[in-house]
Order: structure tokens, then sequence, then C-alpha cells
């Protein structure tokens, strides 16, 4: 009772002073955390505390895509540290190390690989020339290293264009923060045998496809990717989702 009073409080004495997307994400985190609670009360699942703030983020995230029509390149560093949208709005946001968009006819995914101890995860965001948001996805890969963490996710991301429908109607700009991958994508020669399963498997992908480039990209243009992969290592499945 006092917990309930105590938030109720908390809401009515910010709706004044916040903005509406302060007040939208105070929303949804109470959706993902009633959620949760009646996941372990009637299904008996036990939630982690990681996954139910990835579900806030990202219904907070889909709300302001409808909501909003500028903010798509500067999505990064909020997923990063949701409070640099402040009253202020997006001025805020340190615009050097938004999501470059590409060239016209191309979508770009932006992948990326993490890995902590013996865990591995991997994520990506799929987005067309004006920044609009088409896929996304993260979740956990075996444990062998960030370096496969990394071929994991330019694998899945060209899964999920092709499950997405986008062959054919679009050239796919495939960027990540890994030199050393980018040099194994694009050089035979160079690929090391430990990985050489995963590699033709890309191959195969990309033929597939038929007009894909790989690139590096500078970590801070890559940070959505980059929180998406640190988010998958502690998943319990992969996330998709494309619209």
């Amino acid at each position: 009772m006092v917990v309930e009073m105590a938030f109720g409080h908390y809401l009515t004495s910010s709706a004044a002073s916040a903005s509406a997307f302060q007040l939208f994400f105070s929303v949804f985190a109470c959706w993902s955390l009633w959620k949760a609670r009646n996941d372990k009360v009637f299904n008996d699942i036990h939630p982690k505390l990681d996954e139910t703030v990835f579900a806030t983020k990202l219904r907070t995230l889909f709300w302001f895509k409808v909501d909003k029509d500028d903010w798509c390149p500067l999505v990064d560093e909020w997923w990063e540290n949701p409070r640099s949208y402040e009253r202020g709005g997006w001025e805020k946001v340190d615009r050097s190390v938004a999501w470059v968009p590409p060239t016209s006819g191309v979508v770009k995914f932006n992948v990326d690989g993490a890995s902590k101890d013996e865990l591995a995860g991997c994520g990506g965001v799929l987005r067309c020339e004006d920044g609009v948001l088409r896929a996304i996805f993260s979740g956990p890969v075996i444990g062998k290293g960030t370096y496969f963490a990394n071929l994991s996710a330019v694998k899945i991301a060209l899964e999920v264009f092709i499950e997405a429908n986008w062959k054919g109607r679009a050239a796919l700009l495939v960027e990540l923060d890994s030199s050393l991958v980018v040099s194994w994508l694009n050089d035979i020669s160079l690929r090391p045998w430990c990985w050489w399963h995963v590699l033709l498997e890309i191959d195969r992908l990309i033929r597939a496809i038929g007009n894909v480039q790989c690139c590096l990209v500078s970590r801070h243009n890559n940070i959505f990717a980059g929180c998406l992969a640190r988010d998958g290592v502690h998943r319990r499945s992969m996330f998709k989702a494309w619209w």
C-alpha cells in the first residue's frame, strides 16, 4: 500500500514537469513489470531484470517511432542511455555519434557481437535511407568469443533480411565495427579455418540476396547494434521483429 501511494505520488508530481516521452517511458516500465509479475505468478516463468528492461525500451521505441518522424537517426544514443532524451528534446544528444544514413536505394543493417565470460550475444537493426527502423534482432549465440558473435550477427542479419522480404527491393549494406571480421568477409584468403563453416553460410546467404556489401563503421556510429548485442548476451532466446 505504501509503495502504491509513493508511486502514485511520483506520477502525479512528475506529470507537470516531465516530458510526454518520460511519462510514456514510466508507463511502459509499469506495463513490463506487470507482465513480468503475471508470468511469474500464473505461468511459473521467472523473467530476468535485463529482459524486463529490454521490453520496456522496445515498447517505448515502438511508440516513439509512431509519434515522431525526426528522431530515428538519433535513437542509438537513446537506447544506450534513455535519459539522453529529456525535456529539452534531441538538442542535447551528441549528433556526432548518430547513425549515418545510406545512399538512395540502399538499406543498412548495423550489427555487432559481444561476449562476457563464457556467454555471447549479438544484435542488429535494419534502417532505410530516411532512418526509419525496419527490423531488429537481439539474442544469445554460442559462447565462442566476440569474433564468432560478430559473424553470427552478420549471418542472422542476412537471414532476417530475407525473412522480412527485403530481397529484391533494395541493395543491402551491412556495417559492423570489427575490422578483422570485415576483412574475413571481403577477402577469402584471410579467413581462419576455425570459422570456415559460418563464413560459408554467410557466403551462401549473400549469393541468395545478390547485392550485399559489408563495411567497417566506427563504434561511435554503431551504438544501437552494440547495445542490442550486449542485451543479447543475457537473453534466453533470440528476439527478431520486422515490419
